[in-house]
């Protein structure tokens, strides 16, 4: 953006400098020189306001991405440490704070940056396509990859991407199929991967004890219960009514 800033500068020095010509260009009287000396303002002018508008659309895509990480990290601090950051404006000034925040408080972000790496490194290896399993794993490592890209820290252990795609050997090729350069992924590009197969193939969300619940229900529903018949014959082709009982 700063060369697209330089560039305009540029274009509205020249801008300027065609106007003040304008008064020795009209003592000429000559109208072809004078249309040509318009229009050629007229697209100085136009292309000022392209370039313009390009910047603004740029500061504005900027800001958004501040605003996202910036509520990403609301989300991944602890509540007391959140409550410190929570009234900063946000913008690219209160997500710069808010780091400073974090930094002060909870240690050297070398440190900081050390156990979520430490904690991506201690991913357990996923062997089968389990979704339940694989949703862990990827739960762990967006929480983490999320951490250090807002630490600006995440290029330095890109590096681990291959390792972390070598645990997960059950549902590694259906990961990479058909994406060409996945050997130079980084971990973003892995918990996107991830994401997708997730969309794919969803969790069962059904714990255990909801399982072993339903089976248990689903034996007695299917247990062959006694049929009982009739009170005074037993048999079971009709049942005795209430009204059919005879008073003693």
């Amino acid at each position: 953006m700063d060369a697209k800033v330089k560039e305009l500068e540029a274009k509205l020095r020249t801008l300027d400098f065609a106007v003040k010509r304008s008064d020795e260009v009209m003592k000429t009287n000559s109208s072809e020189a004078i249309s040509r000396h318009e229009q050629s303002i007229l697209t100085k002018i136009n292309a000022c306001h392209t370039l313009k508008d390009s910047i603004e659309e740029e500061k504005i895509v900027k800001e958004e991405s501040v605003v996202t990480k910036f509520a990403y990290l609301k989300e991944l601090v602890e509540s007391k440490i959140r409550a410190g950051i929570d009234g900063l404006p946000l913008t690219t000034e209160g997500y710069s704070r808010a780091k400073g925040i974090l930094e002060s408080e909870c240690g050297k972000t070398s440190e900081i940056v050390n156990a979520y790496v430490q904690n991506i490194l201690e991913l357990p290896v996923v062997k089968g396509a389990n979704p339940n399993e694989v949703d862990k794993f990827y739960k762990t490592l967006l929480y983490n990859v999320q951490s250090l890209e807002i630490l600006g820290k995440l290029e330095r252990v890109n590096g681990m991407t291959r390792s972390m795609l070598d645990k997960l050997p059950g549902i590694k090729s259906d990961l990479v199929r058909g994406k060409e350069g996945w050997q130079d992924w980084g971990l973003a590009q892995l918990v996107t991967a991830l994401k997708l197969w997730r969309e794919i193939n969803p969790c069962n969300e059904q714990s255990s004890a909801d399982r072993k619940h339903r089976n248990r229900s689903d034996k007695i529903l299917n247990t062959g219960a006694k049929q009982h018949g009739c009170l005074y014959c037993d048999d079971v082709s009709h049942r005795l009514l209430f009204d059919d009982v005879s008073p003693l």
